[in-house]
């Protein structure tokens, strides 16, 4: 099996949650996560395939995992989180509102109409346009 154009290979940001067992959990870091997310946008149901390199693990007695061949998926939960936006920054020397969420998000879709500037005293200012740009 050849793995698809639109494959992903993990970095180092993600972290083994599990000990020595049968089954092991990865965590996905936020990199490797927002990453995944991105390139597999369009859907992942009867699409994902893990491949673990040749000697990728080890079993108890020193032995490396040789298959190196990819199978199929099993359990794949889909995105259902909300992206939050978690920072943001204006600089009005130059006009530009930069947002920060807390994934990927499809930035073409942004709505600029829907985001409105607040003061401490409660005057806002929705947005009448612009351009967004990743």
């Amino acid at each position: 099996y050849t793995l698809p154009l639109a494959s992903y290979r993990l970095t180092n940001t993600t972290a083994v949650t599990s000990g020595n067992a049968i089954t092991v959990t990865v965590t996905l870091g936020p990199a490797d996560l927002n990453t995944f997310k991105f390139q597999f946008r369009n859907g992942l149901a009867g699409s994902v395939y893990v491949r673990l390199d040749a000697s990728g693990v080890l079993d108890m007695s020193g032995n490396a995992y040789t298959n190196g061949s990819a199978i199929s998926r099993a359990n794949v939960t889909t995105d259902t989180t909300p992206p939050q936006l978690a920072t943001f920054s204006l600089d009005m020397n130059v006009g530009v509102l930069s947002l920060t969420f807390s994934e990927v998000v499809n930035s073409p879709r942004l709505s600029l109409t829907a985001i409105a500037l607040h003061n401490n005293q409660g005057v806002y200012r929705n947005l009448t346009g612009g351009a967004v740009s990743e």
